[in-house]
This record gives structure tokens, C-alpha cells and sequence, in this order.
């Protein structure tokens, strides 16, 4: 081959070589785009799914950090951004409360179970049933903070909780409920089987022993978070058994004490009474409550530290 010869084919080769991978890189655009798209429309029909009751919340991302914030005027949400919260809550029409049927709320956990970055549900005052819980099992390998939230409503004891066992990203839950069956009913060993459940709130309701023993046993358990509850305060000595527990929220909570001594076994000499104390009374049109007049601040306060040592205990209260 000549030395002529030799340069129009080593010109043909790079040619033929370009050709190759030229359609390689058209292929590998075309499959990013197409997914891209997918993606796109999956979250826009989950998100249109998920408005007609509730709302969503949409990850900071990129624009505005790495790309100019104009960018949000030329493109839909849904096109640059995650969805990574979602709220389902009751609707008000003709100044009515309307929660969504059993239906709806099933749609609504298909359409997040389509957003794979949503891994936070807060569902607020749909007249939820224990039973109800079960319908959020498609979102156990994806949810990491649930928040339940039924204080206007009355049919939700807390027996429920078994539905959220084992659920293996959960790591903050918010339970409250107004139901007067929270006692005895709140299932709260289940949880434990949470191997990250660091943040949990519990409210309303009167807990009993068994459900500080069944709070011990959530060993992950960082921060508890009591609302709007009344118990025994001798009970809380069961949460030392927690070797993580780093913050407890007292939030017009009424523990009752009669012995200021940790152990319930030791009485106290300077015990104030032999009737349960309380330290704080609600004032009688339901505003803010107060202190109990005598009631020994100080010297529960010592107690909370000796009974909880090296755990921050805060106490607030409002109506």
C-alpha cells in the first residue's frame, strides 16, 4: 500500500471510528432524555394525584445553588426538582370537613409510592382508624418520618401501631391521637422492631407502666417527645434502660408524683403528701395552665435529674 493509500485510509478509519461513536453518544442522550421524561411525568401524575387532597413539598436542589433561579420560570417544578414531603389532609368545602374515602386514600399511598425521593408523610386529620395504618404498607422501605395527626377525631387508639412494625427506614414518628382508648391499647412494643426509630412523639392519652417498659426496649431511641399525656412518674425510671435516650419533651404533660425519691421502693421523708401531685393545673376557661400553688418546683426538678441522670429534660407548656 502506498504512502497515499496508507493516509485515505487511516483518514476512512478515524471517519468510520467518529460514525461509531457518534451514535453511541446519541444513544446514550437519548436514553438519559427518555428517562428523564419518564421521570417527569410519573412524579407530575403522582403530584396532580396528590393535590386534589393534600400538598407537596419539593427538595431545594440544585437551582439557585448551582444554576441560576431564573431556570424555574422556563421549566415546571417537576422537571427539575424531587418531590420529598407530602401532606394528605382534610379538605373544607362550604365550610364542611371533608376527609378523603378509603379510595382516595389509597390512590393518594399508590401516587407517593411513585416518588421514590418522598421519604416524608405527614397525614392530618382523616378521621383514621386503626385498621387504616395496614394502607401504608406500600411506603415501609421508603418512608423515614411519618407524622399522624388525628387530635380532632376520636376513633384512633394507638392499637395501630403494630401496622408500622418493622419498618426498616423509619427513623421519626409523630402519633397523636384524642382518643379516650389510648389506655391499654397503645401498641408501642411494635416499634421497637424499628432497627433507626430515633425521634418519636406520643400524645394524648394516659400511658400506663406497660408503656414505658415497651419505650425501653426501643433501644435506637434518641428523643421522646410526650404531648398532652398523664402517668405515673415513677413510671419514667423504665426509659434509663436507654442506652441512646439523649432529650425528653415534657409538653403539658401531667406526670403525677407522690414520692420525690427515684426509687418507688425508698420513701421519702420530705414526700408532700401521700396523694398524687401535679405540676401543673389547667386554669378553668381552658387558657394556659399554671402552676399548682405549693407545689414543690424546685424539688421536682432535682428528681427529674435524679430519675433521668444525663438525659436534657424540657418542659413547656401551652394552651
Amino acid at each position: 500500500m502506498s504512502k497515499v493509500d496508507t493516509k485515505q485510509y487511516a483518514r476512512f478509519h478515524w471517519r468510520q471510528f467518529s460514525i461509531r461513536s457518534l451514535l453511541v453518544v446519541a444513544a446514550i442522550v437519548a436514553v438519559t432524555v427518555g428517562s428523564w421524561m419518564h421521570s417527569v411525568r410519573r412524579q407530575r401524575a403522582a403530584v396532580f394525584v396528590l393535590r386534589l387532597g393534600g400538598s407537596v413539598q419539593y427538595e431545594d436542589g440544585f437551582v439557585g445553588r448551582w444554576l441560576p433561579a431564573s431556570i424555574r420560570n422556563q421549566f415546571s417544578d417537576d422537571a427539575i426538582s424531587n418531590v420529598t414531603s407530602v401532606e394528605i389532609h382534610y379538605r373544607t368545602i362550604d365550610r364542611r370537613m371533608v376527609t378523603p374515602s378509603t379510595d382516595e386514600l389509597e390512590r393518594a399511598i399508590a401516587a407517593i409510592s411513585q416518588l421514590p425521593q418522598a421519604q416524608r408523610l405527614t397525614l392530618h386529620t382523616l378521621k383514621l382508624q386503626d385498621d387504616d395504618l395496614s394502607r401504608l404498607d406500600p411506603l415501609k422501605h421508603q418512608i423515614t418520618a411519618l407524622s399522624i395527626n388525628e387530635l380532632f377525631h376520636h376513633d384512633l387508639t394507638g392499637s395501630g401501631l403494630q401496622h408500622l412494625q418493622g419498618w426498616p427506614e423509619l427513623r421519626s414518628l409523630h402519633f397523636l391521637t384524642s382518643s379516650t382508648e389510648i389506655t391499654g391499647r397503645l401498641d408501642i412494643q411494635s416499634l421497637a422492631t424499628n432497627p433507626l426509630l430515633e425521634r418519636l412523639t406520643i400524645g394524648t392519652g394516659t400511658l400506663e407502666q406497660r408503656s414505658f417498659e415497651e419505650l425501653a426496649a426501643i433501644q435506637s431511641l434518641k428523643t421522646l417527645w410526650l404531648f398532652n399525656c398523664r402517668f405515673e412518674g415513677q413510671h419514667l425510671k423504665h426509659l434509663q434502660a436507654l442506652p441512646n435516650l439523649e432529650t425528653i419533651m415534657l409538653h403539658n404533660v401531667h406526670p403525677e408524683v407522690s414520692d420525690f425519691s427515684p426509687d418507688p421502693n425508698i420513701s421519702s421523708e420530705s414526700a408532700e403528701d401521700s396523694k398524687p401531685l401535679f405540676r401543673y393545673e389547667q386554669t378553668p376557661d381552658w387558657g394556659m395552665p399554671l402552676p399548682r400553688k405549693g407545689f414543690p418546683a424546685e424539688k421536682y426538678k432535682q428528681w427529674l435529674r435524679n430519675i433521668l441522670p444525663g438525659v436534657q429534660v424540657h418542659e413547656f407548656f401551652e394552651s
